[in-house]
């Protein structure tokens, strides 16, 4: 991990979208030159830890970036980003879908994983987040 890359999470441009493919939930974020991708599945979740509240025209769905350092564990860079209010009312809708699907989602995940990830970000068509 360089200096360059623990200030790019720090300060770059964010964007992020996912895909909805059956049950799986498929996340993009670029921070400046970087690509990141993670799948969600809101079922792994506690269902009392799991609360959707109402919905404004203007609610925006905080996200947590942690850049960890792998080989000792330690903690790079954390930020704090918003989605657009579509993009979280879009993605918050997905969830609802998500938790009430029964289907494995590991041949979806495959499907995603198997695509380069610098094709990720143009595919999932990923927006500006707000700092």
């Amino acid at each position: 991990m360089t200096i360059a890359e623990k200030q790019m999470v720090r300060r770059a441009p964010v964007k992020a979208g996912y895909i909805k493919d059956g049950p799986h939930i498929h996340w993009v974020f670029t921070i400046g030159d970087l690509i990141f991708d993670a799948p969600f599945d809101a079922r792994l979740i506690n269902r009392e830890d799991l609360m959707i509240h109402d919905l404004t025209t203007e609610t925006r769905l905080a996200i947590h970036i942690k850049l960890i350092d792998t080989y000792c564990m330690d903690l790079r860079a954390w930020r704090l980003v918003t989605l657009s209010p579509s993009l979280t009312k879009r993605f918050l809708r997905d969830v609802l879908d998500q938790l009430a699907d029964v289907r494995e989602v590991k041949p979806y995940h495959q499907k995603y994983t198997a695509i380069p990830l610098m094709k990720l970000p143009k595919l999932v068509n990923v927006e500006p987040c707000g700092s």
